[in-house]
């Protein structure tokens, strides 16, 4: 007596091996990671990181409300410097306010940010470089508040 080998195969269809997630073509300049925004925000303060964040939320599709609140949280974050500023009416810690008002805007992106990246990279997509734009964003931002800060100094203590 000869067995016959089993030959027999099972096809399971589960839902759960289905991709959620599928590839889509992106349109236009991909976004930028948004952990890396968090150097312009320290290097050039809330102004540069708003900006950037701005710009990447567009990239993202954020709606409009994120982007709101993005602008809200830069420039609540540059008053907030601006206020301490006038407060203390010393330019020697105009740096690590800075520096903290940026990390304050940048928490509002990440906020906002984080979950539609997430989306972008398990797509497949990939950041853009931030070198170039980062650079110019925190020196440019750096300058416009230096100007800022020395006219709020020049209001203050007349």
């Amino acid at each position: 007596m000869t067995h016959a080998p089993h030959s027999v195969r099972f096809v399971v269809v589960n839902d759960l091996f289905v991709p959620t997630i599928t590839a889509q073509p992106t349109t236009g300049k991909p976004p930028w990671s948004v952990s890396t925004l968090v150097f312009p925000a320290i290097l050039g303060g809330p102004l540069a990181i708003t900006v950037l964040a701005l710009v990447n939320g567009r990239r993202l599709g954020v709606a409009s409300g994120g982007q709101l609140a993005v602008a809200a949280g830069g420039v609540g974050a540059m008053a907030l410097r601006l206020w301490v500023l006038a407060l203390v009416q010393s330019g020697s810690s105009g740096r690590v306010v800075s520096a903290l008002a940026g990390a304050l805007a940048y928490g509002v992106v990440v906020l906002v940010q984080r979950p539609p990246y997430r989306a972008f990279t398990l797509r497949g997509g990939e950041a853009a470089s931030l070198v170039w734009p980062g650079l110019a964003a925190a020196v440019g931002g750096a300058v416009i508040e230096a100007v800022l800060a020395a006219a709020v100094l020049l209001a203050v203590t007349r």
